[in-house]
């Protein structure tokens, strides 16, 4: 078998990784918690060997892979000027 750097010694292979991964997720669900869709997709590349785990910690944790609170903003000039706070 030929090592790919990649990935970790107990990870070359698809099943392996696929083995490690499933460990991950029962450990998740014994804590009930939900794996977000866009999470388990960087799962899916991993175990395909499309990602590296480095590179699926990455894009899971950075800041574009949060949901964005831009639907929450409120325009200072429309309730903020009803109310008279802004002018």
């Amino acid at each position: 078998m030929i090592h790919i750097d990649k990935f970790g010694p107990a990870a070359q292979t698809t099943q392996q990784r696929a083995h490690s991964l499933n460990q991950l997720v029962a450990l998740t669900a014994s804590q009930r918690t939900r794996i977000p869709t866009h999470v388990r997709n960087l799962y899916r590349r991993y175990i395909v060997g499309e990602l590296s785990w480095q590179e699926v910690c990455e894009l899971r944790d950075a800041p574009s892979a949060l949901p964005s609170f831009a639907h929450f903003m409120i325009s200072p000039t429309s309730s903020w000027q009803a109310a008279g706070v802004y002018r």
